[in-house]
């Protein structure tokens, strides 16, 4: 190579890596999500109008400072008149599933917990099925309360 000035000529100039906008960064996540559970990722309003009001209500209601866009994911099945769920506590993942009465008399609504942490020794994830039955009140009720239960931290020092 020759020198010219202060530059070398033919001078492999290393790639530079583009750093994302928070905007791209997730706009790419969402077509990741999307294509791996192959639904679409929706918003609370876009549940409600889908006829899932009452669910969006409910949601709504456990949401920290009632926002679910920032702490729960919502799918839309594309195959299905389902919708799902993802919401996320330091130790486990919640994956609630849901589908309203279209007029068939069919309804479900139900939720399934996994361990975001493996004990040691153990290389998978730990599960189990939380209360499930016809989407309504009593289901919602039964299963938040389960949530709760499991979540709940013994006291320390007490007894």
């Amino acid at each position: 190579m020759k020198k010219q000035g202060s530059m070398i000529k033919n001078a492999v100039v290393p790639e530079t890596k583009v750093i994302p906008t928070t905007l791209e960064y997730n706009a790419e996540l969402q077509q990741t999500m999307e294509k791996k559970e192959n639904a679409d990722l929706i918003r609370l309003f876009e549940l409600k109008a889908l006829g899932y009001k009452a669910l969006a209500g409910w949601l709504k209601n456990i949401a920290k400072y009632n926002n679910t866009d920032k702490t729960m994911l919502i799918f839309k099945d594309r195959s299905k008149d389902r919708v799902f769920l993802r919401f996320y506590t330091s130790d486990n993942k919640y994956h609630i599933s849901a589908l309203r009465d279209t007029g068939n008399g069919e309804s479900y609504l139900g939720c399934i917990l996994v361990g975001r942490k493996p004990r040691p020794g153990e290389n998978w994830d730990r599960g189990s099925d939380l209360p499930d039955g016809l989407y309504n009140k009593k289901t919602w009720n039964a299963i938040v309360n389960r949530i709760i239960a499991i979540e709940m931290k013994n006291l320390q020092c007490w007894r």
